[in-house]
């Protein structure tokens, strides 16, 4: 995924639409699946992917599944995420509105800054139970110091993840935040998806979360009506789901991938 871990971080916004990730996703299939259909599933950002590579390119797609991410459909009228989060609507997305800005990147210069953030994004808690990340608000920044270790990772895992996002003595989670930054851009490159119904017709399984901080119901609950046969099951957590109940994430994986795929 452009712009995560140890890939090119690109400078131009315009690879970091999800048409153009589609496209990264279809030429890695080809050179690696030859002339086969791959099956392909992700988590956050990487399940937002996969449904928009089954969108751009049918045909090269046998199953998809996604952790944790609803299926938002293209529109034909543009609203802004702040728009549409001031009427009332997913709220939980809130969080977007900060990380499209550069407050997070100019705040997380430092090593040790890293560490504390990644440390909120994986659900560490202060001693009075307090959050250094609010899906409604975004960063806390002035609670970051006073957490304790997110109990889903453990020290090497932490390390390792700040290794990764703060190399040669800079931050690297532009890439990343990049990704929120593209809304118009996938706006106006999905107009092209509505010139015919939109509809998924092959086999799709979306595990949601019994916490459900990100993808509320009401995200989840008409996603029906696009899928030729969607399978839609639930997994005790929250968004980091993989990291809480991985036997129970792989094993309807599993399930699925033995009924409906393979």
């Amino acid at each position: 995924m452009l712009g995560f871990g140890r890939t090119r971080a690109s400078c131009q916004l315009s690879l970091y639409g999800l048409r153009s990730l589609a496209e990264d996703v279809r030429d890695l299939a080809e050179h690696v699946a030859k002339d086969k259909k791959i099956t392909l599933g992700g988590h956050d950002w990487g399940a937002t992917l996969v449904w928009h590579t089954a969108l751009w390119f049918p045909d090269l797609v046998q199953g998809i599944f996604s952790v944790g991410t609803p299926f938002i459909p293209p529109t034909q009228i543009y609203r802004s995420l702040d728009d549409v989060t001031r009427s009332g609507h997913m709220k939980n997305l809130r969080y977007q509105l900060q990380f499209q800005g550069t407050h997070i990147s100019d705040e997380m210069a430092e090593e040790p800054k890293i560490r504390q953030f990644l440390n909120a994004m994986f659900g560490g808690r202060g001693p009075q139970d307090q959050v250094g990340f609010d899906p409604s608000r975004g960063v806390i920044f002035h609670n970051l110091p006073r957490l304790n270790r997110s109990r889903l990772l453990s020290d090497v895992e932490l390390d390792y993840y700040v290794s990764i996002y703060f190399q040669n003595g800079k931050s690297n989670l532009e890439g990343p935040l990049r990704w929120y930054r593209t809304q118009a851009q996938n706006y106006l490159d999905e107009l092209r998806l509505l010139l015919k119904p939109v509809k998924f017709s092959m086999p799709a399984l979306f595990l949601t979360s019994t916490l459900g901080e990100i993808s509320s119901v009401k995200m989840t609950e008409k996603m029906d009506r696009y899928f030729d046969n969607l399978t839609s099951k639930e997994v005790d957590g929250s968004l980091w789901m993989l990291w809480e109940s991985p036997a129970a994430v792989n094993e309807q994986i599993s399930t699925w991938l033995k009924r409906m795929v393979v």
